[in-house]
């Protein structure tokens, strides 16, 4: 038997939300599957109960709470209950994301969830008790202290460890506003002539999302100055693979340097114009080789006949 008919399917999840956010593991896989849902859907929203986040990912009830906390207090996760009956959507801000991970965004530093297996009197650990005490009444312990005495000096130590500065984990990164108007501009012509290819080619707009912004990012980054022009040409190459895939931007992004290539030459290579450069080239290798043997028994002088 499969071990996947017994295990079911593998899911990611992507080490620098670990590394990098400081993310829990529980966190780090709760983000990598809503990441994914994201991407999937037109707007970003999408809907997950309780128990559908554990089939999918094997997070309980409160481990799924734990990592939706985290993930909202350094604003990626955005959450709304709509529809009849309501159900909780979520959304991920892909952008903020990626402001992270590249370093162009600090991430905020928060204050370490509390260690409640700590034993008492244990050094380095905070614990907050939540007394119920009578109206009107003050109980006190051994020494005389009333507990309402207890519960305000415990309460205003905690409120000064939670709210006292933090330094950031690093300094965020300095941009140029120069090199990012640049990086905006070329991007920008990318898309457009990209999308104008594509509306002429299948008389429909093409999609565009974060995933998608990514590829034309990506795209600069490898060809410069040059993948406008490649992304214009891509769109017109006749072959089957690209045709079923409407030419999207991912098989571009797979083989770019090809299809520069590919540009600069003006020449298209698919499936058929590779299989007849490959037939040329051996018809011709086996003349070359023909002629060979004949010149070399003509040195010889020798009568194969004979």
């Amino acid at each position: 038997m499969q071990l996947t008919e017994l295990a079911g399917s593998a899911v990611a999840v992507y080490p620098a939300f670990r590394r990098v956010l400081g993310l829990s593991a529980s966190a780090a896989q709760f983000l990598s599957q809503a990441v994914y849902w994201t991407e999937k859907t037109g707007d970003g929203w999408f809907y997950k109960t309780e128990s559908e986040w554990e089939q999918e990912i094997g997070l309980s009830n409160k481990e799924v709470r734990t990592a939706r906390r985290r993930l909202s207090q350094i604003s990626l996760l955005e959450e709304v209950r709509k529809g009849v009956p309501a159900k909780m959507h979520f959304r991920i801000d892909t952008d903020l994301l990626l402001g992270y991970l590249s370093g162009e965004t600090a991430i905020p530093v928060l204050p370490k969830e509390h260690n409640k297996s700590c034993p008492k009197g244990t050094t380095g650990h905070t614990q907050t008790a939540e007394l119920v005490v009578p109206f009107g009444t003050d109980k006190c312990d051994r020494n005389g202290t009333t507990i309402t005495e207890i519960t305000q000096e415990t309460t205003a130590q905690t409120t000064a460890l939670v709210l006292a500065p933090a330094s950031p984990k690093r300094a965020a990164k300095k941009s140029d506003p120069g090199a990012d108007e640049a990086k905006q501009s070329a991007c920008r012509e990318i898309w457009a002539a990209y999308s104008a290819a594509y509306q002429d080619r299948y008389q429909a707009a093409p999609v565009r999302n974060a995933k998608v912004n990514r590829n034309v990012v990506d795209l600069w980054k490898r060809l410069g100055t040059e993948a406008a022009a490649v992304a214009e040409f891509y769109v017109g190459i006749n072959d089957s693979y690209l045709i079923r895939n409407c030419h999207d931007l991912g098989s571009l992004l797979v083989k770019a340097e090809s299809y520069r290539t590919q540009w600069i030459t003006n020449r298209q290579m698919n499936a058929t114009t590779a299989q007849q450069i490959e037939r040329k080239q051996a018809n011709l290798q086996a003349g070359q080789e023909a002629a060979q043997r004949i010149m070399s028994r003509e040195g010889r002088k020798e009568n194969e006949f004979l």
